[in-house]
This record gives structure tokens, sequence and C-alpha cells, in this order.
């Protein structure tokens, strides 16, 4: 299935040149783009992310592995926090209110009433995504840093479990969004508008599943980890 892997010694340059999206993953960890010829474990290396996070992370997100994961320790667990924190940032202020514009725009350009049906269906799932991602910026993501500084800063009766319990994933709705623009909206719509939209709801799907992997088989893991120490 990966029939262009890349590794330490890949140059960063060539990988995104491959493989475009592979910007916003650099993006999030903030690593430069005056790259260079220089290799993948430099760039990260550089940047003070390890080369297996910076790996991980693209293999995830472009190709969707979640069985040729590289080894990763729990000094990791910071820049995996700021980098799932990142990513709602780019959820939040730029994906969503993107493809809110483009239905609107499609309400402005038709009289049909289907694009309000498709409005309040994203405005319901917005909400949503905002409440999950609330309660990792505001419950998860602080408790793992407490954590980090030991069990006397974090043991308040909460645990990693509870998150991964209620931890859903939320890519399933887009997925009813795309069948209802495909299946239900009225050919009044202009054609490029809906391709505009079905593209950007895709894209965020895609990367909300990627997001999902990471926190579920990245994250999670060696949150219990560390947990499990200080339980010894």
């Amino acid at each position: 299935m990966h029939s262009a892997k890349f590794g330490n010694q890949t140059q960063a340059a060539e990988v995104l040149l491959r493989y475009p999206l592979a910007l916003k993953i650099f993006e999030r960890l903030n690593l430069p783009l005056s790259l260079g010829d220089k290799t993948i474990d430099r760039v990260a290396t550089e940047a003070g992310v390890t080369p297996a996070l910076l790996l991980n992370l693209l293999y995830v997100s472009l190709f969707h592995s979640q069985d040729e994961l590289f080894r990763l320790e729990v000094s990791d667990l910071p820049a995996i926090v700021s980098y799932l924190e990142q990513s709602h940032h780019y959820y939040s202020l730029e994906a969503t209110p993107e493809i809110l514009r483009i239905i609107r725009t499609i309400g402005e350009a038709t009289t049909s009433r289907t694009h309000a049906l498709v409005e309040n269906f994203f405005q319901q799932y917005s909400l949503e995504v905002d409440r999950h991602f609330s309660y990792e910026n505001e419950v998860a993501f602080p408790y793992i840093r407490r954590l980090l500084r030991g069990p006397h800063a974090a043991i308040n009766g909460y645990s990693i479990r509870e998150y991964k319990q209620q931890h859903n994933d939320i890519e399933d709705k887009l997925s009813d969004l795309q069948n209802l623009l495909i299946r239900y909206l009225s050919l009044e719509e202009p054609y490029h508008l809906r391709r505009q939209l079905f593209i950007a709801i895709h894209l965020l799907g895609e990367d909300l599943s990627a997001h999902t992997c990471i926190e579920n088989r990245i994250l999670i893991p060696l949150v219990e980890k560390e947990e499990a120490k200080w339980k010894k």
C-alpha cells in the first residue's frame, strides 16, 4: 500500500513536494520551510521534535497507517499535545468557517431550501466538535501536562481512561453530510460550489480521521504508560 515510503534520511522537501498535505503537519509542529536538502531526521531534531514523532504523524495523516508506527517515548507527549492543540485551531478558525462560508454562498445563489438543511446539520455538527475540543483543551490536555510534572500535580480522581471512554469518533457525521450532499442536494445549487463544499468536507474528514488515530494510537497509550509508572 505504501509504495512511496520514506524514513529518517529522506529529504523533507521531497516529502512536501510529493504530499502537499504534509505541510499542515509541518505547520502544527512549527517546523521550518527553508528545507534545502535537509533530511527528516535533521529537520525534526533541529526543531526539538523527535524524528520518530514526525514520521508517525506523517504516516498516520498521509497513509492512515495504524500498523507501522515508530516507537515513541513519554517525553514526546508535550509535542503531541501541542500538535493536537494546533489542529484544534485549524479546525475552529479555518476549516469549519470555510465550509460554512461555502454553504451560505450556495444559499445566496439558489432559491432552493435544501441549503438551509445542510447549514443546520453542519452547525449542529460544529457544536458537537467544539464540545469535544473544549473537553480536550480544558480537561484532558491540562491533566497530561500535570501528570508529566509528577503524580502529586495530577492526581485528582481523573485518569486518561475517562478520556478514552468518552472519546468518540467525530468524523462519522461528516460522512453523513457528504451523503446528504451527493444524494439529496438540489440541482439548483451551482455545481462548482457543490464541488468546493464536497471537497472541503472530505478534506476535513480525512484530517479528523488522522486526528482521532493520533489520539487513540499515540497519545492515549503514552499517557497510560506514564500513569502505570506512578502506580507501581
